[in-house]
């Protein structure tokens, strides 16, 4: 597939997914905000603590489905260009689905405690901004609590929103990168795969000296390089956040 045509695939994911990323992120507001109805809260406020679960949950889910949806089309895709004679069997459907979760949460699950840790970092410093200018005005504890209830609310309302597209992409790049890599190597062949270039790839700068403007074609267990550090595939969660993080590159396969 062109990366036109993978990217019409993933739409829908970043869609489902995105919204899903915005609404558990404004929901991990919630208690700092009710907590605010108390104006003695206000002490104790960063005190409060952070549960991923909810973020653990999602975020295999995003890989999960993701992964597994593109393992099938890879497979499926790279299956018609074997010779009849000698194609393999169908995957079992539950492997991708185990593979995927475990790769989520061994390879990729750093990022789970990462992204509750900069939403709760994020809520923190609106909180923070808020209780300085209510100091500066010279509101008293019930208006001030007030005011950063309301200042948590409506800037949350638009972080969740632009955070989470940020994590979908991220995710959904990776997982379907990684699901991809799963499909071409359970058939079991000779094969390659090569760098297909995103609508956004960067080249190498002093800041993000990461480059994704490559068409390089590696053997299909080998890392790409000329990222700027060794990948399996675009998104790979050992890359550095500034070689994943808004990717939207991808893989094609030839079988040798």
């Amino acid at each position: 597939m062109t990366i036109q045509q993978i990217e019409r695939v993933r739409n829908p994911y970043y869609l489902t997914f995105g919204k899903a990323w915005q609404t558990l992120l404004y929901k991990q507001s919630i208690p700092y905000i009710k907590a605010l109805d108390d104006p003695h809260s206000i002490s104790y406020l960063e005190s409060i603590p952070l549960d991923i679960k909810d973020t653990r949950e999602l975020f295999l889910k995003t890989w999960i489905v993701t992964g597994r949806d593109f393992a099938r089309i890879s497979y499926k895709d790279n299956h018609k260009t074997i010779s009849t004679q000698i194609r393999t069997k169908d995957a079992a459907e539950d492997f991708f689905d185990n593979y995927m979760y475990n790769f989520a949460e061994t390879e990729a699950g750093m990022r789970i405690v990462s992204i509750a840790t900069t939403n709760k970092d994020a809520m923190l410093s609106v909180i923070r901004q808020a209780l300085l200018k209510g100091e500066q005005e010279g509101l008293g504890a019930v208006e001030m609590s007030k005011y950063v209830q309301d200042a948590l609310k409506e800037q949350m309302t638009i972080i969740s929103r632009y955070s989470a597209e940020r994590i979908a992409r991220t995710e959904i790049v990776g997982a379907s990168n990684r699901g991809q890599l799963l499909g071409a190597q359970t058939l079991g062949y000779n094969m390659k795969k090569t760098w297909l270039m995103g609508f956004n790839a960067r080249t190498p700068d002093k800041n993000n000296p990461f480059n994704h403007a490559i068409h390089e074609t590696v053997n299909l267990y080998d890392d790409f390089l000329e990222t700027g550090e060794p990948m399996q595939h675009p998104g790979d969660p050992k890359g550095s956040a500034g070689n994943v993080i808004n990717c939207n590159c991808s893989m094609t396969f030839e079988v040798l």
